[in-house]
């Protein structure tokens, strides 16, 4: 089930996150839109706040106001463990990591479980969040290639800014 800050505006909607187990949730921003906003019941959640501009256009260093931009994921991934009481958000973050990675790289997943199967048929089910690391490390280039690539776009959005 996907989570974004629309999906956290009244405190019937916290309740019914509540229920919802942390192995089916995956987060998003739905960027640019469904932000989390002072008047959603979620909001007292967050701890990680961005400055703001009132330009409509892009900014490196601040968030255009009023706009989800995808940094603003921490703020989704802070107001679930909020909701769920949970004070170690990065627990919550390995656990929804790993919810990710079964959807999208299931075969990543089944590598390191089978890496980490020491005949033991009762553990066929994989603990996304002892296992994290090493799929991580399985996608790591993958992850420095797009984040190169990220970095580049920017840079060149830059130039032509100038």
């Amino acid at each position: 089930i996907g989570l974004n800050g629309c999906s956290m505006k009244t405190q019937a909607n916290l309740e019914i996150i509540r229920q919802i187990p942390l192995d089916r949730i995956l987060i998003e921003t739905d960027s640019p839109w469904c932000g989390i906003k002072k008047t959603h019941a979620s909001y007292k959640y967050i701890h990680t706040h961005f400055e703001q501009t009132n330009h409509k256009k892009h900014c490196a260093t601040k968030c255009v106001k009023g706009r989800s931009e995808p940094c603003q994921i921490v703020q989704v991934l802070e107001c679930i463990a909020g909701i769920k009481n949970e004070p170690d958000v990065s627990k919550v973050s390995d656990i929804i990591y790993g919810n990710t990675l079964k959807v999208f790289f299931p075969s990543t997943i089944n590598t390191a479980n089978n890496n980490n199967n020491d005949d033991d048929d009762d553990d066929e089910k994989l603990d996304c969040t002892k296992n994290t690391a090493k799929i991580a490390d399985t996608n790591t280039m993958e992850v420095d290639t797009w984040t190169q690539w990220l970095l580049k776009q920017h840079r060149l959005q830059q130039q032509q800014q100038q």
